[in-house]
């Protein structure tokens, strides 16, 4: 869920900017968790004027503003969220600065040489699918809940008639039909193992991103949503008829809204889908993942007092206005003592906090993901569901939010749900150490095999291709003992005579 949980590019933000001869590309190496990730800031000056722009190659994240830059004294000082870099201009030339983010320090010594990737292993990804394909691939297009069209890839068995098919419906932010992240490609390996075991598949780039029209800057959940529906009419207009929802974070969320208004969805997996509101998943997951990325007990302190103040509040909003949301922020902030707010506002001005929080907290996106609690969907699911999640996922936590879809489907008067909770994997299903975000890149697998076989068990038992196999299965083995009796007989014959 990515503007939920922003991952760990917007956690290694920082830039640098500086007069002179300050311009230009500057690199660098910043340690995060034990990995060394290389940041590239590049700076401008237009009349005075200081600017400059992130990229985080490691991560294949690019052209990432930042908020403030400024230049004084050979001191050079960057800014962006509750991130600071701070850096002065040696005789050398160079950058000699630190880094600081909400309470975690650490030096950042920035020259203009490009630095190469060798500190970086190979990326290895053994699980992307290679050719030849036992299947077919089809690029499709349809049309969006919008005046634009969503482009997409259908997987189709070779074999077998009327094959039941899966919509796959990613997390937050806008992503590529694979949910590409890190390297990694998860829908793409879960549509392969499916078209392998005879199961279609549906996986389409979000409204504005790659190949699919439309903004992705516009509309919230309830917009992907309706995305997601059309992917379903365009199914239903192919001819297929057992069509079910694979949705991951956000989409597991967005499933249950598609399948509330449409009682022909077979089926729903959820991978880490959300069960509570999103002020309560924020309020969670912001301390799980600040106490696995190494925070300070005072910081942890600082961000259950805000967190636990603003969310709840902004959530009960009737009305997404930026001066209400501000004045939360402002009341937040009361709750803290000066030590306390000086660790709020991670080297901002109490100014730029509140905005920095209004322009973050008031998004359109955001605003509707705080305060929509999923049981309003989920309890109108009348299909099968499969909810699954990982016991070290950092995220959505499993405890909370399988506990609330059970509850929500029950109060529904829906039985048809089966609940798995894998120990060791993380929001991404892979098999973790910590769970923590900063670890997806470093894991080569992407998908966890445990959690492919229980999807496809689900599938093919929810739409009777499980008892299709059995009675191929029975039918071979009777036929294999008529056969076997006919030779028994046979000799039996030629023995009485």
């Amino acid at each position: 869920m990515k503007h939920v949980f922003s991952l760990l590019v917007l956690c290694l933000l920082t830039l640098n900017t500086w007069s002179q001869d300050v311009t230009g590309s500057w690199y660098g190496r910043i340690s995060v968790m034990g990995r060394n990730l290389r940041l590239n800031f590049h700076v401008n000056n237009e009349a005075g004027q200081y600017s400059a722009i992130m990229d985080s190659p490691d991560q294949k994240a690019f052209g990432i503003p930042m908020q403030s830059a400024t230049y004084e004294d050979q001191v050079l000082i960057l800014k962006v969220s509750n991130i600071t870099y701070t850096a002065r201009l040696d005789s050398a030339g160079n950058l000699n600065g630190e880094f600081k983010q909400a309470g975690i320090k650490t030096d950042l010594y920035m020259t203009h040489q490009e630095l190469t990737d060798s500190l970086k292993k190979e990326v290895l990804r053994p699980q992307e699918p290679k050719p030849p394909f036992p299947y077919q691939s089809e690029e499709v297009k349809f049309k969006g809940a919008g005046d634009y069209q969503l482009a997409g890839t259908l997987f189709r068995p070779n074999k077998g008639k009327n094959p039941p098919v899966v919509v796959f419906i990613s997390g937050s932010g806008g992503q590529n039909r694979n949910e590409e992240l890190l390297d990694h490609k998860p829908f793409l390996v879960i549509a392969d193992y499916l078209a392998r075991k005879g199961i279609a598949s549906l996986r389409y780039d979000d409204r504005g991103i790659a190949e699919s029209g439309g903004n992705q800057q516009e509309g919230s959940s309830h917009e992907n949503a309706l995305d997601a529906a059309a992917a379903v009419d365009f199914l239903k207009a192919s001819g297929y008829k057992q069509i079910g929802l694979i949705g991951h974070s956000e989409g597991g969320l967005i499933a249950p809204m598609v399948a509330s208004k449409d009682s022909s969805i077979a089926f729903i997996v959820s991978l880490a889908g959300p069960g509570v509101s999103g002020a309560e998943i924020i309020k969670k997951q912001s301390i799980d993942i600040a106490m696995a990325e190494g925070a300070s007990e005072d910081t942890l302190e600082v961000q259950k007092k805000v967190s636990g103040y603003i969310f709840d509040r902004i959530a009960a909003l009737s009305e997404n206005e930026p001066d209400s949301i501000g004045s939360i922020i402002e009341q937040g902030l009361q709750q803290l003592n000066p030590e306390q707010v000086e660790t709020a506002l991670g080297g901002m001005t109490k100014e730029e906090y509140i905005q920095t929080s209004i322009q973050q907290l008031g998004n359109e996106w955001m605003f509707y993901f705080l305060g929509f609690d999923p049981a309003q969907a989920w309890k109108e699911v009348n299909c099968p569901v499969l909810a699954l999640n990982g016991g070290k996922d950092l995220q959505v936590d499993a405890d909370i939010n399988l506990a609330a879809i059970q509850q929500a489907l029950a109060e529904g008067k829906n039985p048809k749900l089966q609940i798995i909770k894998y120990p060791n994997l993380n929001h991404l299903f892979q098999n973790a150490t910590t769970g923590s975000p900063s670890e997806y890149i470093g894991i080569e697998e992407t998908f966890a095999p445990e959690a492919l076989r229980d999807i496809n068990t689900f599938i093919r038992k929810t739409t009777g291709m499980h008892q299709q196999t059995m009675r191929i299965v029975d039918g071979g083995i009777a036929a294999l003992l008529l056969v076997l009796l006919f030779f028994v007989l046979r000799k039996n014959v030629k023995g009485n005579k």
